[in-house]
């Protein structure tokens, strides 16, 4: 992460976990697909590889003791 972006930017949220949110997840970045709003987490996800995820439904039922 370039230091000025951080320096510059972090004083407009309320926590440093609220401006690695927005860096990561809603600001769009300039080394991938500006026109497509690329945001770093997206590129991650994106990238890895992908599987299919076989689940017996029954798992759901009851959870947090709600039927």
């Amino acid at each position: 992460m370039d230091k000025t972006v951080f320096e510059k930017k972090v004083k407009f949220f309320n926590s440093v976990d609220e401006f690695m949110n927005w860096y990561n997840f809603i600001r769009p970045h300039g080394a991938f697909d500006i026109e497509r709003l690329e945001t770093p987490a997206g590129i991650f996800y994106q990238r890895l590889p992908k599987r299919e995820v076989i689940m017996d439904p029954s798992l759901l039922e009851n959870i947090g003791g709600v039927k």
